[in-house]
């Protein structure tokens, strides 16, 4: 009998609290932070036609873009409702089979650009690529130079974001794996890997 007195009063303590919580104010919003700007009600969605797996989204100096790297190694640009999104960037110059927006096998050959990030003096776009590791490419786009493709004689296998230190003129960048490459994501998890560097 101590036992179902324990469960009853178990539940009627967990559903006061829930009445308690629904019946306060603002539940299902964010608390407000002093001096923050609530944006977002604002954004709006622009929508990728012929490209999948946006991954990381930069703006220029300028206030342009967004910027967006995709599944099939492309870097696009938002032009605007006018133009939409138009090619900027790539890291790998062997483009010729790299033809179908999302084709995991051609990921080597083709880049996977990852963490992007603008360098806010230059105009220069540093780009954290699955496969080909850290490049940058300049203000007006085009083919990447590839900066860093390994690391104390080990290549990178899992290029994942990068930041820039401007102040101490530094790129701290993201190396998830050393033993798996992104497209062998799910066994690096299951495995519990932790070669992970930056």
């Amino acid at each position: 009998m101590n036992a179902t007195k324990l469960i009853l009063s178990a539940a009627v303590l967990a559903i006061i609290t829930v009445l308690l919580t629904l019946s306060s104010k603002n539940v299902y919003s964010p608390p407000s932070i002093p001096g923050s700007k609530d944006l977002l009600s604002k954004s709006e969605v622009i929508h990728l036609k012929g490209a999948v797996g946006p991954e990381s989204v930069a703006f220029d100096p300028n206030g342009e873009g967004p910027y967006t790297g995709v599944a099939d190694g492309r870097i696009l640009k938002w032009n605007g409702d006018s133009d939409g999104w138009v090619d900027f960037a790539v890291t790998s110059s062997q483009r010729k089979e790299c033809v179908h927006p999302f084709a995991p096998q051609m990921e080597h050959v083709c880049g996977r650009p990852l963490g992007l990030r603008f360098d806010t003096r230059t105009g220069d776009l540093y780009i954290a690529d699955a496969y080909l590791g850290l490049h940058v490419v300049g203000p007006s786009g085009g083919l990447a130079t590839p900066l860093v493709t390994e690391v104390e004689g080990q290549p990178l296998r899992f290029t994942n974001d990068l930041d820039i230190d401007e102040q101490e003129d530094v790129i701290y960048f993201t190396d998830t794996s050393t033993q798996f490459q992104r497209r062998q994501f799910i066994a690096s998890v299951v495995s519990g890997d932790k070669t992970g560097r930056r």
